[in-house]
């Protein structure tokens, strides 16, 4: 009986399943498996190291044998032909070796990755051979010598995979199955019988790749490009608001782009200028429609007399072969090729002319370049994927779209002015209104409206993909969506569609069925009943999932109708019926868990057959948690695991912070109105109210007959920002690196070999230590690797030292030995600051988003410093009345407590106005005032340090009136700080009148927040 099946592009897990004509019962898959892969990248042998890691030997959860396992490796397709368009191919590259050696070198480095399966005890392997990739769209659309070519490459391919199994097979006597599937032939035999099977379409792509690009250069004048081979121009009739078209024929083959724009059509100096790439175009020519088309053709036909055939045909561009798009732009001037743009690593997707000799570009390399003639004068970088759209931003710069889902706003000079997120999927296409609002759209099949950095409006589409969008003079906007149509979208209602035709529109929309992938992070929490849509919504798009029977549906708040339109029918949501994927294993429950605020949840994994005692140990040790949280834990399981029906009061609730997700601004009247409300173990309570705080957080102890009754103080337990994901960390890292390398200018910015080697043991160190890796460094975190992090630090462009400052942070957490002297760790911390530019000027609205991510992480690092004995926020002090002079408390606590050290900190964290400083700035900042106390508890601080101590919540307590967070860290901050002084019999503060005149005006405006009113009340308990 088959109990694991092992699935490498492959280890494998409760499914029946059949494979060769064979059945076998309930299984259990591991699907290691990447989108894109090769042999080498994103690659198997990646996988394989996956199945090392994590599956060899066999885990608890994952019990493996050699007598009931199977590998199932399918993988080749990229190799032979490098199918996916927005990746370089793999075969095809290698111009010192012929196909077929190219072949024996790639299947000996995949058969190095199955031996070394066999070495861990795989017995049964099922191969899968490459199917008939010659007869996809991708090659056939380049003629017969393209697929004859792909056709020979793939038969040797799949030859040399069958003499690389049989010889497999003689090498090892003690195999137990081993088949070699041959999905070659079957999907040949598909296709022959295409007509025969019903198969509509078996040579072409599917209508999800239609209407690919508009434009809209006049208010009674559309252009549309379409995969169905057609250009359109659409006129609007003068007598109504209807569109009748004037269809184009550029080319037998696919039409991607198309344009016109007339702004600088009587710039002499313009002439009929247009720039291209592969299979796009942006134009300034006036009276002419340009189509830019599959094969490297750009056809130009006049809108003044049109022709069945173009007026200019123009070619250059180089036709893509099997692996590559061409990775140029060209100038176009009078329909003569000015300048060939070359630079792009990667293909080029996006172009935009700025002026008569300038121009930007936008590559799958995930840069953009600005181009003055043919010369690259800047480079953009920000995106994490391929850069799709480009649109000029008058007077600020431009915008541009990305596969990563994001719009970013640019000045020409290289800031980012701000991120646009919203988009759950890739964004293809972004425009601008003529009133200086941002238009995109995206995979997630929207439309999008954005102002002043945030969505209004979200305009949803009856199609897979609406891959274009464009603007009108008059304001409305054009969409080209996958289903083959082009809309307009129009705020006068004057041009709207009849009540008929929107009806049948929102008809189409609300009966597709959404993939909870394109609605973002679902939970039970999020769904409610239908008895929901009977309250107004928030703001113009905001979703709201409704369960209705058995089925979950989308909602989408209108706000011009004020009404709840139904968007669709979400699939694969939480509570229908499905099971949830965690670390490979399949859960009936994953919850999010938020203990922090600003720090991603951690998961908490759950199957209605385990004992909760059991799981809730399991993640408690995962997350080093302390154990005494193992009851709050194990209630928090068995509330929300009882019977919970999803759209009722029975809401899901984090037993950290007594809600499904924690938001800081938020009230938390709605978390204690249901009754049942688990204490925060970091804080006190549910959502941070402090009701039952001393039951959970505060440690038993004798505060003496002079000590006050207080509900919350003291708080001994300091907090920390320790989460992280050190992979991708370390991969951007990587990322980076490698763009100064290439760069000449900035070639000897990068890391060296040797540094590299010192970082990459550190990162070993810290994913061994957070669970990413069962592998441990080679060495642990020393002096050593402190001073390369600030070597590298000193001399990184700012906009690039994030990933180091977050490495910082983690280091600053966990090693602090690492800094341990009075000397390392003042030059660790002046260089934390030295990164953050702190000594540069501060100014009182928003700072330059790398700045701002730089002061974020630098503030996490310096409160991460300020820890107790042992792991910061984990030690329990079981005698507050033990006070140990500093003499001893210096070599006992981190190295913070070299109090010269610690007064230059709280220097530096006094130089910045409190308004320079963003709402996540000010909860550290509290965080760290809030650790300080900790240490105030433990240990008398000298007093020139209390002096400047108290400077810091003075600072943060009278400037901070909006977050209710950062209000309420101060406060304790505060009440830990004045019950040290009390218990040490140190005279009144100097400034008490003050400080209870602020607290006592935070009590009365905050009186309706809980938690703030009982901390405020501790404090003033003490004044």
């Amino acid at each position: 009986m088959l109990k694991a099946l092992l699935a490498v592009s492959v280890f494998i897990a409760p499914h029946v399943m059949s494979v060769a004509g064979l059945t076998w019962g309930e299984t259990k898959v591991f699907d290691l498996a990447s989108g894109g892969a090769t042999t080498d990248s994103k690659s198997l042998v990646d996988q394989v190291a996956q199945f090392d890691n994590y599956l060899s030997p066999p885990p608890p959860e994952a019990l493996w044998k050699s007598n009931n396992s199977l590998a199932a490796i399918f993988i080749g397709i990229n190799d032979v032909g490098g199918s996916d368009v927005f990746m370089k191919g793999n075969s095809w590259d290698w111009t010192n070796v012929t196909q077929h050696g190219f072949h024996e070198t790639v299947l000996d480095r995949y058969f190095q990755q199955v031996e070394n399966l066999y070495s861990k005890g795989v017995r049964s392997f099922l191969f899968v051979n490459v199917p008939p990739i010659d007869r996809a769209p991708l090659f056939i659309e380049q003629g017969p010598s393209a697929t004859s070519k792909v056709k020979a490459s793939l038969a040797d391919y799949n030859d040399q995979l069958a003499g690389q199994i049989t010889a497999f097979e003689q090498r090892h006597h003690d195999l137990d199955q081993v088949t070699l599937f041959d999905s070659n032939s079957l999907f040949n035999a598909l296709l022959d019988n295409a007509n025969v099977l019903g198969f509509v379409n078996a040579t072409g792509y599917c209508e999800a790749y239609q209407v690919r690009a508009v434009a809209s250069p006049a208010p009674n004048l559309i252009l549309s490009a379409s995969r169905d081979t057609t250009a359109i121009a659409w006129n609007r009739n003068p007598s109504d608001t209807s569109f009748q078209p004037t269809v184009f024929h550029p080319s037998s083959r696919y039409v991607n782009a198309i344009g016109y724009l007339s702004s600088f059509a009587e710039d002499p100096g313009m002439g009929s200028l247009f720039v291209s790439y592969r299979d796009g175009i942006s134009l300034y020519i006036k009276d002419y429609l340009v189509a830019g088309c599959q094969g490297a053709l750009i056809t130009v036909f006049s809108l003044q007399n049109p022709q069945p055939e173009p007026n200019y045909t123009l070619v250059g561009h180089t036709s893509n072969t099997p692996l590559y798009f061409c990775r140029t732009a060209r100038v176009w001037k009078d329909f003569q090729c000015l300048h060939v743009l070359e630079g792009h690593q990667e293909a080029v997707w996006a172009v935009l002319i700025l002026g008569p000799a300038k121009y930007l570009s936008g590559s799958a390399d995930k840069t953009i370049r600005l181009w003055e003639s043919s010369q690259t004068t800047h480079i953009y970088r920000g995106h994490n994927d391929v850069v799709r759209g480009l649109v000029l931003l008058p007077d600020i710069g431009f915008a541009s779209c990305s596969n990563d889902s994001e719009i970013r706003v640019w000045t020409l000079g290289g800031d980012v002015i701000y991120t646009l997120s919203g988009h759950s999927s890739f964004a293809y296409s972004v425009a601008v209104l003529p009133s200086g609002d941002i238009v995109s759209s995206g995979e997630d099949r929207t439309v999008r409206i954005w102002r002043d950095g945030e969505c209004i409006q979200t305009i949803v589409h009856p199609a897979i993909s609406v891959w274009c969008v464009s603007t009108m003079p008059n304001g409305d906007i054009i969409s080209g969506a996958s289903d083959g149509v082009v809309r307009i979208f129009s705020e006068s209602s004057e041009r709207w569609a009849s009540e008929a035709e929107l009806k049948e529109y929102e008809e189409k929309i609300s009966n597709q069925a959404l993939n909870k992938e394109q609605l973002g992070s679902l939970k039970s929490s999020d769904i409610k009943g239908p008895d929901a849509l009977l309250r107004p919504g928030q703001k113009d798009g905001q979703v709201l999932l409704v369960q209705e029977g058995s089925s979950v549906d989308a909602y989408q708040w209108d706000m011009s109708s004020g009404r709840w339109i139904k968007a669709g029918q979400v699939v694969d949501a939480v509570g229908s019926n499905r099971k949830q994927i965690y670390e490979g294993k399949e859960y009936d429950y994953v919850f999010d868990v938020d203990i922090q605020e600003g720090l991603p949840p951690l998961k908490l994994p759950y199957n209605a057959s385990e004992n909760p005692y059991v799981a809730a140990q399991h993640f408690l040790e995962r997350n080093d948690l302390p154990n005494a949280y193992l009851d709050e834990v194990v209630k928090f399981i068995e509330k929300n695991t009882s019977g919970i029906t999803l759209g009722t009061n029975s809401e899901y609730v984090d037993p950290f912070t007594g809600a499904s997700r924690y938001v800081a601004t938020e009230s938390t009247s709605d978390a204690r109105a249901g009754g049942n409300i688990y204490a925060d173990p970091f804080t006190g309570a549910s959502r941070y109210t402090a009701a039952t705080a001393a039951t959970h957080d505060t440690p038993s102890s004798n505060p003496g007959p002079s000590a006050p009754t207080t509900k919350i103080i003291p708080v001994p337990l300091p907090l920390t920002f320790k989460q992280a994901n050190v992979p991708a960390m370390r991969n951007k890292t990587y990322q980076l690196n490698d763009a100064l390398r290439m760069e000449i200018s900035t070639s000897s910015l990068a890391i060296s070999t040797q540094e590299m080697y010192t970082i990459d043991q550190a990162f070993d160190e810290l994913s061994f230590t957070l669970g990413a890796s069962s592998f441990r460094g080679t060495s642990p975190i020393t002096n050593v690797h402190v001073d390369v992090l600030i070597q590298i630090l000193e001399r990184w462009p700012v906009s690039q030292r994030f990933p180091i400052l977050d490495l910082a942070r983690l280091i600053s957490a966990f090693a602090p030995s690492s800094y341990a002297g009075e000397g390392q760790c003042l030059t660790f911390l002046n260089a934390l600051f030295n990164a953050a530019e702190w000594s540069e000027s501060w100014t009182l609205h928003q700072l330059p988003k790398s700045r701002e991510t730089n002061v974020l992480l630098t503030l996490r690092s310096v409160a991460n410093i300020f820890q107790l004995p042992g792991e910061g926020g984990t030690n329990s002090l079981s005698n507050l009345d033990c006070i140990q002079p500093v003499s001893q408390i210096v070599t006992t606590i981190t190295p913070i407590a070299h109090f010269f050290v610690f007064e230059k900190v709280l220097e530096k964290l006094l130089q910045p106005p409190y308004q320079s400083f963003s709402k996540a700035h000010r909860v550290v900042l509290a965080t760290t005032a809030f650790n300080i106390s900790c240490i105030s508890l433990k240990t008398d601080l000298p007093v020139e340090t209390r002096d400047t101590y108290l400077q810091l919540i003075l600072k943060v307590i009278s400037e901070e009136d909006a977050d209710t967070e950062t209000i309420y860290r101060i406060l304790v901050a505060l009440g830990n700080y004045l019950h040290a002084l009390r218990k040490r019999g140190h005279p009144r503060l100097q400034d008490q009148q003050v400080i209870r005149a602020f607290v006592e005006s935070l009590v009365e405006t905050k009186r309706g927040e809980e938690r703030i009113y009982n901390a405020g009340n501790d404090v003033l308990t003490f004044l």
